[in-house]
C-alpha cells in the first residue's frame, strides 16, 4: 500500500469543535517517560503505538479526528541517534491544521521554528492550565501554519531548498 495523502488542499479541511485539550500517541521510548507521567498526571491521553507489530490504538480515521479535535498538538521527542534528530514528524501536521505546537525539544530546521512564535515550549514543570494565559495561542498556531506553507507545503519544501542551494553557492 502506498502513502494515502489528503483528498482536499490544506486550506479546505475544515475545522472541528475542540473535544480534548490535546493527546500523544506513538511509541513508548525510555526517553519519553518523563513527559508521559506529567501528560497522564494533567489527564491528557498517553497512547501507545508500535507500528511494526500494527499495535495501534486508534483507526487512521480516529486519529485524523483527535488531531482535529485537540486544542494543541502535543508533539514529543523522538529517539535519535549518532546519525539521526530526533524530531518527531507530527510538527508538519499539526501546523498543517493550524494548531499550537507543544514540544518538548528544541526543533532544528534550515530555517529556523522560534519557541514563543512557532511552538511552545513544554516540560515536567509546564503548567497546562496557565498556557493560554501566558501565550497568544492563536497566533503561535497561525504563525506555525504560515512556517509550514512558507517551508515544509509542496511549494515550501522547494523554495528552501532553491534557497539553500543558493545561499551554499551550490
Amino acid at each position: 500500500t502506498g502513502v494515502q495523502t489528503c483528498a482536499l488542499p490544506i486550506d479546505l479541511i475544515p475545522p472541528e469543535p475542540i473535544e480534548r485539550f490535546g493527546f500523544f500517541c506513538g511509541k513508548d521510548w525510555r526517553c519519553r517517560r518523563v513527559i508521559k507521567e506529567k501528560l497522564i498526571r494533567e489527564n491528557i491521553p498517553y497512547l501507545t503505538s508500535d507500528q511494526e507489530t500494527n499495535t495501534l490504538p486508534l483507526k487512521i480515521e480516529e486519529y485524523l479526528h483527535w488531531m482535529k479535535t485537540s486544542k494543541f498538538g502535543i508533539v514529543i521527542r523522538g529517539r535519535g541517534g549518532f546519525g539521526s534528530e530526533a524530531k518527531n514528524r507530527r510538527e508538519i501536521d499539526y501546523m498543517m491544521l493550524k494548531k499550537p505546537l507543544l514540544i518538548n525539544y528544541k526543533p532544528n530546521y534550515y530555517n529556523p521554528l522560534v519557541e514563543g512564535k512557532h511552538y511552545i515550549y513544554i516540560d515536567s514543570n509546564t503548567d497546562f492550565k496557565k498556557l493560554e494565559s501566558l501565550y497568544n495561542i492563536n497566533e503561535i498556531a497561525n504563525n506555525g501554519y504560515q512556517w509550514y506553507l512558507e517551508n515544509a507545503s509542496k511549494n515550501g519544501v522547494a523554495k528552501t531548498f532553491i534557497q539553500i542551494m543558493k545561499e551554499r553557492g551550490l
